[in-house]
Order: C-alpha cells, then structure tokens, then sequence
C-alpha cells in the first residue's frame, strides 16, 4: 500500500509493534476492526524476554480458540514454532536454580528445579517470533507505520488525534500503548509514578552469545539436564540467566541469551564497560566463570540503570497502557509476557463491544485498572521475596516452594478453563 494522504482514519491505534502490540492487532485485524500499527523501529530486531510459561502458552491457545486464529497458537510449541515460524527457538522443560555462594564451588545439593507441568515451552528467539506476529497483523488487515515517530497527541471526545514524525494525522477510536518505559501515553498525561511504589531493587545487563557449553553436564543429579531449562544462577542479591535456543532438535541458531540482573543498591553501576563488569561476576563465582569460560557476545551488551518503574494509572477514556508500557519489575520467573496476555485478554471483548456501540466510557474497562495494578504488585512482592531469601539457601528453598504452589493451582485453573470452553465455547466457562 503507497499512501498519498496525509490524513487518516482507523478505530484503533497500537503503540508499539513488538510481541504484544502485534499480537493485539492480529487479533482486532482478524475480527474486522481497522487497525494501524505504529513503531520508531524495524523488524527484525533485537528483544529480550524469551522465556515462556504454561500459563502464557494456555493463554494464548484460549485466544487462538476464542477468536477463531490456529496460527497464533504455532508461538506457543516448540514443534510448531518450528515448522511454521522459525527453526531459532529452544526448549524450555523446566525452570532451573543453581545457588551460588562467593567464592565457592557450587554444590549440586542447592540446585533445583520446577517442570513445566503441562507441555514443554519454549525459548524464544524473539526477534523472529515479534517479527511473525507484526506479519500476521498486517496479513489479516492491520496498517502498518514503521519507522514512525507519535510527535502529537491528543484525546478527547471526539476520539485520538496522533501526528508523526513521516507528517501523517491519524485519527483513532481507541489508543493501546504497547510500548514500554518510554511510554507516549504516560509521558503525555503525566503517569509515571516518580519515585515508584515498587519495592525491588536491581539493574541489567544482557547480550547474546555463542559457544556456552551446558551446565555441570555430566554431574547433575536432577532430572532434567540444565540446557532443557531456563537457567538461573543464583546469588546473595543477584542471578545471571542462561536461556538456550540452540538446545531444540530442529532448532538451527546457535544463539544463546545471556544477563545479569542485581540489586544496584548493594552493587552501584561502576565505571567499568557492561563487558568488564560481566566478568568481574564472574570471577566471584568459580562455577559460574566455568561455564562462560570460552563463551563469545555477538552483539553489543546492553546495561540499564534501575528497570522498575510503574504508573498511577493505567487506564483511561479512550486508552490503554498495556503491561511494559504500565510498568515492570524484573525478568526473574518469566512473568513479563503472561502479564501482557492477562491485559490482552481482559481488554479484547470490552474494545470490541465499545467499538460496536461507540461508547469508550470507562466503566466498561474498569476492571483492567486493578488487574494491572495487583499482577504488577504482585510480580514486585514475588521477586523481592526471592532477592532477601538468596542471603540463605534454605530460606530460599522455602520461597520457591511457595511460588511454585501458587504457579501450579493457577495452570490448572487456566488448563480446565481452556478444556470447557474449547468443548462448549461456552462464554460463562471464561467467567
């Protein structure tokens, strides 16, 4: 499509089109809602958060079910992912934690691991998976704008005004943020909460690498070998993560993702570059220094000041800050993308219903505010508990427990949900 206007119309704008703004849009794009999907940057590129859950994959078969769409659900198996999407992703068959004392050897007995109770998950390449979903909105109708800066906006009654830096007026019905802390919408209307409520603390430094064999390969004693995980190594206020995808049959990337996330607090951002810094962790923890001791970046390191922000408000007449654009906490336990697929979910059928009667009254998303705000406290109370418990192995033992009791009752909550409503397509199932 050439545009030659400068002006245009469409019922709903999407900020942002990574996995969550795309996956948005293919979905309003498949029930016939007018969509234009906007982004400063290109596909593909470079994305962090690759790790999935059972409760993301359910989430996202219930929307490929729901809204009539089996090839949303190809993101959510590894065979499928590789026949139909890409052959750059991994396997995920556990969440595994290896605790780690300074100075020390790591001892086999403080390793541990939590099994995907339903299927296996995956390792996302995410380039190629965002770069799938941005397809498939504009296969199904979306309008796609990158490389295309929001330098104006306003809402109001009669609906959203935008205006970008390609010198294009759109007007809009409805405005989703999918974008994360650079927010438009919470930098137009004021709604970074400064300073944050959050508790934790921590920093981040992350690249992808090669060569970086798998870990205590031939003295593990648990079930699974570490390279079927997403790999956690633990420390007092801090865990570097290890997530392969280079460890699926048919996976043909050599890439691994590699960070480092710790309380800034207890280790202040230094002078040293992000790769300096890197490896003087490294060197406090002998096994750790092991496993990277022939490992190679590919791409620059990326190193980030404090990660935690959040919003006073989330929801308002004729917007929506979605998940990373509301707020984060911390990569740890892969929460990033289930808290994106709750908001999807919840937002989906009072947009449409808003759309069909043109009344954006906020009262018909009320719900979405708090759900936003609990899951954001939630995930912040979750990952602080695990920073103060890695002072001690056994207090830790203890709080993954708990983390892992409430993980496994809210899969089976989600699976049964998805098992009644697939057989009955029966909406009081989803109630």
């Amino acid at each position: 499509m050439i545009l030659h206007e400068t002006e245009h119309d469409f019922d709903v704008a999407i900020l942002g089109s990574g996995m969550s703004g795309s996956m948005l849009a293919a979905i309003l794009a498949k029930q016939g809602v007018r969509v234009v999907l906007l982004d400063q940057e290109t596909h593909p590129r470079f994305v962090v958060g690759e790790s999935t859950i059972p409760h993301t994959s359910l989430l996202i078969s219930l929307l490929a079910e729901k809204y009539n769409m089996p090839e949303l659900e190809h993101v959510a198996y590894p065979d499928r992912l590789a026949k139909n999407v890409c052959t750059t992703c991994g396997i995920k068959r556990s969440f595994g934690f290896a605790y780690h004392r300074e100075g020390q050897t790591y001892d086999s007995r403080e390793g541990l691991q939590f099994g995907t109770s339903s299927k296996d998950e995956n390792h996302w390449f995410r380039q190629d998976v965002d770069s799938y979903l941005y397809h498939l909105a504009v296969h199904h109708g979306a309008s796609p704008r990158q490389r295309t800066k929001v330098t104006s906006l306003e809402i109001s009654d009669r609906g959203v005004a935008l205006e970008t830096s390609t010198g294009e007026h759109i007007r809009a019905r409805y405005l989703v943020d999918g974008t994360g802390f650079k927010s438009v919408v919470a930098d137009r209307y004021h709604l970074r909460e400064k300073p944050t409520r959050l508790k934790h603390h921590s920093r981040s430094m992350f690249t992808h690498m090669v060569d970086v064999p798998a870990f205590e390969e031939n003295r593990n004693p648990l079930s699974l070998p570490w390279n079927q995980s997403t790999l956690h190594h633990c420390f007092d206020r801090g865990w570097f993560w290890v997530i392969p995808f280079n460890n699926h049959a048919l996976s043909t990337n050599p890439l691994i993702s590699i960070g480092l996330t710790m309380d800034e607090r207890r280790y202040p951002k230094s002078n040293l570059l992000p790769e300096q810094e890197f490896e003087h962790f490294l060197n406090k923890f002998p096994s750790v220094a092991q496993q990277f001791a022939g490992a190679k970046a590919v791409r620059p390191w990326i190193s980030t000041d404090r990660i935690q922000y959040s919003s006073k408000q989330t929801m308002g007449y004729r917007y929506c800050l979605m998940s990373h654009a509301a707020g984060a906490v911390d990569p740890l336990f892969s929460r990033g993308m289930i808290n994106t697929l709750e908001v999807i979910t919840a937002l989906i059928d009072p947009l449409l219903t808003a759309l069909t009667t043109d009344d954006f009254e906020q009262d018909s998303f009320a719900h979405i505010e708090p759900l936003q705000q609990k899951v954001l406290d939630y995930n912040d109370d979750l990952v602080n508990g695990a920073f103060i418990s890695w002072a001690d192995f056994d207090l830790w033992n203890a709080w993954l427990r708990v983390w892992a009791l409430g993980t496994v009752i809210t899969e089976f909550r989600v699976m049964t949900v998805l098992g009644e409503y697939s057989a009955t397509h029966d909406e009081e199932a989803l109630r």
